[in-house]
């Protein structure tokens, strides 16, 4: 299955940590059952110290699929999804 990263950016004016129904409400959005009932495995969700931004590293049956997961947070700000691959692909195709 493909791999993505995805990159969601919002301003401080917009952080949905400072709003704590909506912090909540995301946060069960990334870690419920609603990306397997897309066919989306999350592998990883990490936050960037006082940067606004959340990496998310994603298992998804194509873009899509990402994009419609990831559509509540254009609301607060920008989301970027980049088709990703492993490190271990990268050395045996002898490329980035």
């Amino acid at each position: 299955m493909p791999l993505f990263i995805v990159i969601a950016k919002h301003g401080p004016d917009s952080c949905p940590a400072g709003d704590p129904d909506m912090g909540k409400m995301l946060l069960s959005h990334l870690h419920g059952d609603n990306a397997s009932k897309l066919g989306i495995n999350i592998q990883a969700t990490v936050g960037a110290e006082s940067q606004h931004t959340l990496h998310l590293i994603m298992d998804a049956p194509d873009s899509q699929k990402v994009d419609e997961f990831m559509a509540m947070f254009t609301q607060m700000g920008s989301v970027e999804v980049i088709p990703g691959i492993t490190w271990d692909a990268i050395v045996a195709r002898g490329r980035c």
